[in-house]
């Protein structure tokens, strides 16, 4: 992230409820058809800076919320995060998101 991105972006804070609220809200934009490209980019790029997140629940949410947006990069996106995932839990999380997302794209 870029620090002029970051001045002014809630998604960006350290607090983990309130990043946690962002990835939540994340999704209801895609409910909206004239999303701009450059929006809808940037909403991706909070959930995958959120897949990194030093907190292994953040990480799962991100999972969550990632898989509901299906894009050509969504699986790419959480199988790179469960490949690097330490906390067993989170990786569990992030493979139940995963089988989500490929069983909506599948039919």
């Amino acid at each position: 992230w870029s620090s002029d991105v970051c001045s002014s972006d809630l998604a960006c804070s350290v607090d983990d409820s309130v990043t946690v609220g962002v990835l939540n809200l994340l999704p209801q934009f895609q409910r909206f058809q004239h999303i701009p490209s450059e929006d809808q980019n940037r909403i991706v790029e909070i959930i995958r800076r959120g897949l990194s997140a030093p907190s292994s629940y953040m990480r799962s949410v991100a999972a969550d919320e990632r898989a509901r947006m299906i894009d050509g990069s969504a699986a790419t996106d959480l199988q790179r995060a469960i490949d690097t995932e330490s906390d067993a839990l989170a990786r569990d999380s992030m493979r139940r998101a995963l089988s989500s997302l490929q069983k909506r794209t599948s039919r």
